[in-house]
């Protein structure tokens, strides 16, 4: 340290100036006092930081300079003559740094909870309140639905193509897959210019009988083709299908077929309707059998 009076380097250890005999006590206590701020700012500033980051920093090196400021000139004061049993300048020191650690622990919680507290209101204002979390609602499994089968009602596809396969005589006939929801389809088609045809439609729903359908296209005007030709092919196919589904509508429905005027009756569960279109050269007799439901 230096001597305040004659500006000698003198040591920090003892009471006068060894060069002019000075008292030093000031000078040793003032030093003393600096290094007492510098090293408690600097480490109630590094507790802080561990503690509460750049915030407890703050707090701690504030409350270093407070410390500094309170017990620094009493640590360091030269004792009266009367007190005896003032202790060591090492023990003042011990208990002030005891007393300091204990005020900045005090001092940084109190200072910890009020911020806490001012904070609390911010941030549930900015923040919106959590979404209450409820159970799930756990769907019931759908029930495995077993369709019931479809009692057929009427004459069956498979029995009527097989019945009307034994008795029509067919220059071709074929079935034809179902497709597009429609049922299959037995055509027979007879007579060299094949104008005498029979349909059995299936139902949609597949096994049953949608309709039979006896069909002659009868040329009434001459040409290549020869004039009413298939007529004998086309009225077997009339006696063999009502022969065997509908015995009891043969006479009239050959009356019938034979005119222009349409006919409709009911016979062994079908309902038979004639109806007769004139085309250019071309007249269309038509029987529809359609079972009863």
């Amino acid at each position: 340290m230096i001597c305040s009076n004659c500006g000698g380097k003198i040591s920090a250890i003892g009471q006068v100036c060894q060069y002019c005999g000075a008292d030093k006590t000031r000078g040793v206590a003032a030093n003393a006092i600096v290094g007492l701020g510098l090293g408690s700012t600097i480490f109630l500033a590094l507790v802080g930081g561990m503690i509460g980051g750049l915030q407890g920093a703050g707090a701690g090196a504030a409350l270093g300079v407070v410390v500094t400021i309170l017990f620094g000139p009493k640590l360091f004061r030269r004792p009266r003559p009367d007190e005896y049993d003032e202790p060591s300048t090492a023990g003042r020191m011990g208990g002030v740094l005891l007393r300091a650690m204990a005020l900045f622990l005090v001092g940084f919680l109190g200072w910890s909870y009020l911020t806490g507290q001012a904070a609390e209101p911010e941030q549930a204002a900015a923040s919106p309140a959590p979404a209450r979390m409820e159970r799930a609602a756990v769907p019931a499994p759908a029930p495995i639905i077993v369709p019931k089968p479809v009692a057929l009602s009427g004459p069956r596809f498979d029995d009527v193509v097989r019945r009307l396969r034994g008795t029509l005589s067919c220059r071709r006939d074929k079935i034809t897959p179902a497709m597009y929801g429609d049922g299959r389809l037995y055509g027979c088609i007879s007579g060299s210019e094949e104008t005498a045809k029979v349909f059995v439609n299936e139902t949609p729903a597949g096994g049953g009988v949608e309709n039979i359908k006896i069909m002659w296209n009868d040329y009434f005007r001459d040409g290549p083709w020869g004039l009413h030709a298939d007529s004998t092919e086309a009225g077997a196919h009339l006696y063999g299908t009502l022969a065997v589904l509908a015995p009891d509508a043969w006479p009239r429905m050959k009356a019938a077929f034979a005119g222009s005027a349409p006919v409709e009756m009911a016979a062994n569960g079908y309902t038979l309707r004639y109806t007769w279109t004139r085309g250019p050269s071309v007249h269309e007799r038509l029987v529809t059998m359609t079972p009863a439901r």
